[in-house]
């Protein structure tokens, strides 16, 4: 894809307090849009099954468990 960078060289700069959410070795995804673009964003949600009967669920929208 065009302006696509994957060498890891990308640098925050300004007073960004993001640096504690970007482990090294991550994939971290920077878009560049701004006030009139159009975007989509597919949903996406995981649960997992943890050992005391419950779930943990991560989404980039809102979900529920249904059984």
């Amino acid at each position: 894809q065009p302006g696509v960078r994957r060498d890891s060289r990308i640098r925050l700069v300004g007073n960004h307090e993001l640096g504690p959410a970007f482990a090294p070795g991550k994939i971290a995804y920077l878009y560049d849009f701004g006030p009139g673009d159009t975007m989509s964003i597919e949903p996406h949600a995981t649960a997992t099954a943890r050992t005391d009967g419950t779930y943990r669920i991560r989404t980039n929208g809102r979900a529920e468990v249904v059984q």
